[in-house]
C-alpha cells in the first residue's frame, strides 16, 4: 500500500489493512482447519521489491520451514520449480520463476494433496509428481484484467468428519497475525 493509503488507514484507527477482513481468514504462515482438512498459507516468494519477499536460499527456506508437515491443501503466493513457473513475460524471457527450496520442502517434507499458488500470471492449470496436484490459479494477466477462469477441485472430507459440522477450528502455527518482522519489510 502507498503511505497515502496506509494514513487515510490510520485515519480510521486501522494500522494493518488485514485487520478490516470479517468473512475470510487471512493466512500468513497459519493453519486453518476446516472439516477436518488442514489448509496452510504463505505468502513469501523470491521476487525483490515486494511485499513478503525473501531472498532465495536460507532466508525463504526459514518461511518453508515453518509449514507443519501433512498439511492437506498449501496455499503460496509463488510456485515451485518446474511447476507452473515457467515466465514467458517479455521481461523475463522464458525463466523458470519457481522455488527450489519450496519445491524440496513440499516434495520431501510436506507432501500435500494439493499445491495452490498463482504469481505467474501465463501459466494457468495444474500439473502433478503423482502424489501432490500443484494448482497454478492465477486469473488475471500481466495488467491485472481477469483472464483465466477459476479452477475448482474436490477434495474427500477425513474420515470422522463432515461437511455438516458446525464447528471449525482454526488453529496457528506461529501466531493469529503476521509479525511486524513478516510483513512487507522488504529485507532479509
Amino acid at each position: 500500500m502507498t503511505e497515502r493509503q496506509l494514513a487515510g488507514l490510520s485515519m480510521l484507527g486501522v494500522s494493518k489493512p488485514y485487520e478490516m477482513l470479517t468473512n475470510c481468514t487471512y493466512l500468513v504462515d497459519r493453519e486453518f482447519d476446516v472439516y477436518g482438512l488442514k489448509i496452510y498459507g504463505a505468502p513469501w516468494h523470491p521476487m525483490p521489491g515486494y511485499s513478503f519477499y525473501r531472498s532465495r536460499g536460507q532466508a525463504i527456506l526459514h518461511k518453508w520451514n515453518n509449514i507443519p508437515p501433512k498439511v492437506d491443501v498449501l496455499v503460496t503466493h509463488t510456485p515451485p520449480l518446474g511447476h507452473g513457473d515457467y515466465n514467458a513475460w517479455n521481461k523475463c524471457d522464458g525463466v523458470l520463476a519457481g522455488c527450489a527450496e519450496l519445491l524440496n520442502t513440499v516434495e520431501f517434507r510436506v507432501k500435500p494433496k494439493y499445491h495452490v499458488f498463482g504469481h505467474i500470471h501465463d501459466m494457468h492449470g495444474a500439473t502433478s509428481n503423482g502424489y501432490t496436484t500443484f494448482v497454478n490459479a492465477a486469473i488475471c494477466d500481466h495488467k491485472l484484467r481477469v483472464d483465466h477462469g477459476p479452477i475448482i477441485f474436490d477434495i474427500s472430507v477425513p474420515y470422522g468428519h463432515s461437511k455438516t459440522e458446525s464447528e471449525q477450528s482454526i488453529s496457528d502455527t506461529t501466531s493469529s497475525v503476521p509479525s511486524e518482522e513478516d510483513s512487507d519489510s522488504g529485507s532479509t
